[in-house]
């Protein structure tokens, strides 16, 4: 899972986005030694998603999410995977970025 975070870099996450372009580079890297075979891989980078994670965050870079709408839930990133997962089977390398979910 990635991060909508390497689209815009918010504030005071500098370790979490660095992480994620780590993730990006795996994905990457990954993608090209599985061409030619029957597996994938590809990204999910979807906006801050409220999850129990984020009670360990500071308090302001949840509430700047939440004000700027950019907060999603699990379970609103459901149907939207589903959709990415089985109808499209030629995925891997891809990075699916999901700026909104509603």
């Amino acid at each position: 899972m990635l991060s909508s975070a390497l689209c815009e870099i918010p504030k005071y996450l500098s370790d979490y986005v660095t992480v994620k372009y780590a993730l990006l580079g795996l994905v990457r890297s990954i993608s090209k030694e599985l061409c030619g075979t029957n597996a994938s891989i590809c990204g999910i980078a979807p906006p801050m998603v409220d999850t129990p994670f984020l009670s360990e965050q500071p308090g302001i870079i949840v509430r700047e999410a939440k004000e700027s709408g950019k907060m999603v839930t699990a379970k609103a990133l459901n149907p939207l995977l589903e959709k990415i997962f089985f109808t499209n089977t030629d995925i891997n390398g891809e990075i699916f970025t999901l700026d909104y979910v509603g």
